[in-house]
């Protein structure tokens, strides 16, 4: 098994940069031996890989090495197209494939021994043949002019490629360009003047008399064909003025009809009586809220229905109706109703057609542009009411961890107080056993020892302030065991006897 990878392994470009995870493994040639280097040894250093790189700089080769040997050495590595020995002990070697280079890197660092691997000579002595050479192979990239040409060569041809496919797509979205506008001749103008009848056929073929005069192609002696064209086109226009006419005269009636069902919904959407006292008892709350809601909803309708239809027959409005029309409904109706009698004053003529539509244009856009705002309003809303939302969690956080440290801080300052009041304890019941202890014999005195005053440590100072808290919440007393359990969940391997003798110990401050 040879350890250099093969040429058209994947993962030879990935383990030249890295050490192999595995040791490398001796490489037995014909001629020579290649030693792997140490695997403790830091991975042989290497320049940059330059783009497209195909050769290779082969450095310290032992004196003996011929161009035969550097080939079975690095043949195995890929096909080798170039190899140049120098005098000076390094050589460059361009491969085929690029893949090839990388498992040329990696030979770097082993050892080459030029030399037979046999031993001659008869009986017990072995010697050999001729001494062996060594060296230290130093495989590293190199800066050819020929792999940089390929390259951008192989670049600009990817370029090449690339604008080709983006123009073929360029070419599959474009749209077609118009058919080129026929020449006049008499012919030619006989089929346009039957096209110009048609209904269907008008739009292409106006286009092609209007090019036809651009061009220049009327002369006195084509006149008449050319009048009798525009003639055509004359009459057509005529018949669609007479078509928009008729149509508008259908649009005017859609419009009463329109306005009169509107009225007629307008009369039906009543809810004054509902409200009156006497009926407004028997329902319910819920059934009075709906009938505000939809009475609202009726009313809000009719403000806008009398905006867009100002009332013409003097339509009597109740005190509510009143109530809703504003100020801004008063002037709404106002224009619309200054607005109606310019339409029908100049309705007559085909430019007041025209200024007629761009007012309804003009309209919808207002109307568009109001409900983009009344959007945009409610988003802002949305958006301030969810930071407010957040700012509330925030706040709401921050005042449980206060309660968390003041709670601590109560704690704390508990503790500290039964400390002081343990010390004040210790120190009085201390003087007093001094003062007792000066009229005592010498033997009590010698089997009592010195008196020493009582300084609770932090553990002691701890069971105090619990079980303290515990008899503050129990001012009646309770037993032993409830005092023991409760001070044990907050003192570690708390026994009873300690609690027992703390008891005894304080007597001053706790009594059985």
């Amino acid at each position: 098994g040879v350890g250099v990878p093969s040429a058209t392994a994947p993962s030879a470009a990935t383990n030249a940069d890295k050490p192999p995870a595995t040791a490398k493994e001796i490489i037995y040639c014909k001629s020579c031996t290649l030693f792997p280097p140490n695997p403790n040894a830091p991975a042989p250093k290497t320049i940059e890989r330059p783009p497209g790189c195909r050769t290779v700089f082969v450095g310290g080769l032992p004196a003996g090495m011929t161009e035969e040997v550097m080939r079975e050495i690095f043949e195995r590595c890929g096909e080798i197209t170039t190899l140049r020995l120098s005098k000076k002990n390094f050589c460059h070697i361009r491969y085929v494939y690029e893949a090839s280079v990388d498992s040329a890197i990696y030979l770097s660092g082993y050892r080459v021994k030029i030399g037979s691997n046999f031993t001659y000579g008869g009986g017990g002595s072995a010697e050999p043949k001729e001494p062996p050479i060594f060296g230290v192979l130093h495989v590293d990239y190199a800066q050819a002019r020929d792999d940089q040409y390929e390259y951008e060569c192989k670049q600009r041809k990817l370029q090449r490629e690339k604008r080709h496919r983006e123009r073929l797509e360029e070419d599959r979205f474009r749209s077609l360009s118009p058919q080129p506008v026929v020449h006049y001749t008499e012919h030619e103008a006989g089929s346009v003047a039957e096209r110009l009848k048609n209904d269907e056929t008008f739009a292409k073929a106006v286009q092609t008399l209007v090019t036809w005069l651009e061009r220049g192609d009327c002369s006195k002696k084509n006149a008449n064909n050319f009048y009798s064209m525009i003639q055509s086109t004359n009459s057509h226009v005529r018949r669609l003025l007479s078509e928009k006419s008729v149509c508008d005269e259908e649009l005017k009636r859609a419009r009463e009809q329109y306005r009169r069902q509107t009225k007629g919904m307008l009369a039906q959407c009543k809810y004054t009586l509902a409200v009156h006292k006497k009926v407004w008892d028997h329902f319910t709350k819920a059934q009075r809220k709906n009938i505000d809601a939809w009475k609202k909803q009726s009313l809000d309708i009719k403000c806008v229905q009398l905006d867009d239809f100002p009332d013409e027959d003097g339509m009597d409005m109740s005190e509510d109706d009143h109530s809703v029309s504003s100020l801004p409904c008063k002037k709404a109706r106002w224009e619309q109703d200054h607005k109606d009698h310019a339409v029908d004053t100049d309705r007559g003529t085909a430019d007041s057609a025209a200024e007629h539509q761009s007012l309804h244009d003009s309209e919808l856009k207002m109307k568009i542009l109001h409900i983009e705002v009344l959007q945009e309003t409610i988003r802002n809303l949305q958006t301030q009411l969810l930071e407010n939302k957040a700012k509330e969690t925030e706040r709401q956080n921050r005042i449980c961890e206060l309660e968390d440290e003041l709670k601590d801080a109560n704690v704390k300052q508990l503790l500290l107080k039964t400390k002081i009041a343990t010390s004040k304890a210790a120190a009085s019941s201390a003087a007093s056993v001094s003062s007792s202890g000066k009229g005592a014999t010498e033997t009590a005195t010698a089997d009592d020892g010195p008196t020493v005053p009582v300084v609770p440590n932090e553990r002691e100072a701890k069971m105090l302030a619990f079980a303290s808290t515990f008899l503050m919440i129990n001012p009646h007393g309770a037993p032993f065991e409830q005092v023991w359990a409760y001070v044990g969940r907050y003192v570690n391997e708390m026994k009873p006897k300690e609690l027992e003798d703390m008891f005894a110990r304080y007597r001053q401050l706790f009594e059985r």
